[in-house]
């Protein structure tokens, strides 16, 4: 992780715009400073100009997020699994859900508001523990 924070400051060095803003051509990268639910923080330090901080970060944040997607390297986002009232050794039965508000399968005519949720509906079978996404 740390070689593909090192390219993306790389690639902002070879932006001249931002490379006169830059005081420093080495990136500092202090490491794993926090792993919280949904994030692993890590600090990275950049030496600027007064006042260019808030540009620069801005700047190398977004060259970040597209050398982690060429990378592969997805950013973590909050989980739930929600459990109908069985084991979580996956014996639960299948939970019927549909979704209201766009016309498609399972939908009925003046179905509520887009993104709402109906479970107990006899039409679209979603086993447990699946994403359902729009």
């Amino acid at each position: 992780m740390t070689e593909v924070l090192r390219q993306a400051f790389a690639e902002l060095l070879a932006d001249e715009a931002m490379r006169r803003n830059v005081l420093s051509e080495e990136l500092m990268v202090d490491g794993v400073t926090e792993l919280a639910d949904s994030a692993v923080n890590i600090r990275v330090r950049i030496k600027t100009l007064p006042g260019a901080q808030w540009a620069v970060g801005r700047a190398f944040n977004t060259l970040v997020k597209k050398h982690f997607d060429a990378a592969g390297i997805e950013m973590p986002f909050p989980h739930l699994t929600v459990y109908f009232g069985q084991d979580k050794d996956g014996s639960a039965p299948p939970v019927r859900v549909v979704l209201q508000g766009e016309q498609g399968i399972g939908q009925e005519e003046g179905a509520g508001p887009s993104g709402q949720i109906s479970v107990a509906s006899e039409r679209t079978q979603v086993p447990q523990g699946a994403v359902v996404n729009k």
